[in-house]
Parts: C-alpha cells; sequence; structure tokens
C-alpha cells in the first residue's frame, strides 16, 4: 500500500488543526483526517470529507486555511494509521488498541462504536445482536435493532472500527457507508464466505 502525502483537492477544506493523509489500498484511496493527535475520520473511496467545522461542532469558528497533509500535532497519529492499515491489507490482525482513535457522537453511539472494536477479525454479528447486548449493558428489556443500525451507519472511522462485521438478520448483508461492493470486499479479505448472504 502506497501512501500520498500531497494533499487532496479535498483537503483544501479541512480547517487548520486538521491533517489529513490519503493512502492507496486495495479497495482504493481512504483518507484519514486527525484533529488535535487523534484519529476523528476516515473517509472511503468516494465519500465527501465532512469536517467538525463543516458538521457544526465546538470547532466551527476556526480557520480552515493552511492545511498541510502532515502537521506535526497529527503527524504520529496519521503514521500509526497507516501503519495499521499496511498490516490489516497484508492480511494480518493488527490491534486498534494503540491507535489514538477519537470519534465523535453521542454517548449511545460511542457505546455502539465500543462494540464494534470487539467483533474479532473475520467474525460477523448481527445488528440485533448488537440490540440484546446493548440492552443488557443499559438494564432494559430490549433495544431496536434499527437505533443499532443508525448508530452502526454513522461510525466515522470505518474499517478500523468494524462496522463492515455487522450483517443483517436472515442472511441479508447490509449496507455500508462505502457501499455494499466495499463491504463484501472487507469480508472476503477478512475469509468471511459471503456466499451465505444476501446482498
Amino acid at each position: 500500500m502506497n501512501t500520498n502525502k500531497q494533499p487532496s483537492k479535498s483537503a483544501k477544506s479541512l480547517p487548520a488543526f486538521c491533517s489529513m493523509r490519503e493512502y492507496i489500498t486495495p479497495i482504493g484511496a481512504v483518507a484519514v483526517v486527525c484533529e488535535s493527535g487523534v484519529i476523528t475520520n476516515l473517509y472511503l473511496p468516494g465519500q465527501k470529507i465532512k469536517t467538525n467545522a463543516e458538521k457544526g461542532t465546538k470547532n466551527e469558528q476556526k480557520s480552515k486555511d493552511n492545511i498541510t497533509a502532515d502537521d506535526t500535532q497529527n503527524a504520529a497519529a496519521l503514521t500509526a494509521a497507516g501503519e495499521w492499515l499496511n498490516v490489516y491489507f497484508d492480511g494480518k490482525k493488527p490491534s486498534v488498541h494503540s491507535l489514538p482513535l477519537g470519534p465523535e457522537g453521542t454517548d449511545f453511539m460511542l457505546s455502539v462504536l465500543r462494540l464494534l472494536l470487539e467483533i474479532p477479525y473475520g467474525e460477523v454479528v448481527t445488528y440485533g445482536e448488537l440490540a440484546s447486548e446493548i440492552a443488557s449493558m443499559r438494564g432494559i428489556p430490549q433495544m431496536s435493532a434499527q437505533a443499532i443500525g443508525g448508530a452502526v451507519g454513522r461510525n466515522p472511522i470505518p474499517i478500523i472500527i468494524p462496522c463492515h462485521r455487522v450483517v443483517g438478520a436472515r442472511g441479508k448483508i447490509g449496507g455500508y457507508g462505502g457501499g455494499v461492493d466495499i463491504k463484501t470486499k472487507l469480508l472476503t479479505h477478512e475469509g468471511v464466505d459471503i456466499r451465505q448472504f444476501r446482498i
């Protein structure tokens, strides 16, 4: 996998406190965005890059000028992300615990993302199974699988936080922010037999 250290055209929309690098992977170019030394986003091929400033979060007053591809504050996090992606696409099972992940979201969404991080490489779970687990954690009788699906669908750091390992009930592969084609490629890469699923 090659690293393109030049900022893409889309990087020009990033505020100055962000850094971005693009990595060429077997599924296409992915962009990793860091803010204040933590990984906040990973954009799959074809996805529009959005920043916290564009999403109206606490950083919206910060400048959007002077972006660099390798800002000193974020360089270590970007390097770690690139090394992780290299290991992953080499067919190994890298741990995410050494990565400085900083996804933003509600408490509910972050609790779902934490569960995603526990799904082993090469295995899948259903939205319903995650819903049952969240319900148990919260001490409530049940949780909507649709609510889980909404949180999974807003995962800002796909691949690293492996939302592609979540499938629908009754053998349906389910949606994916980068498209079902990329989801099936990632699952196949991990050794999952996708013939068991309906697209």
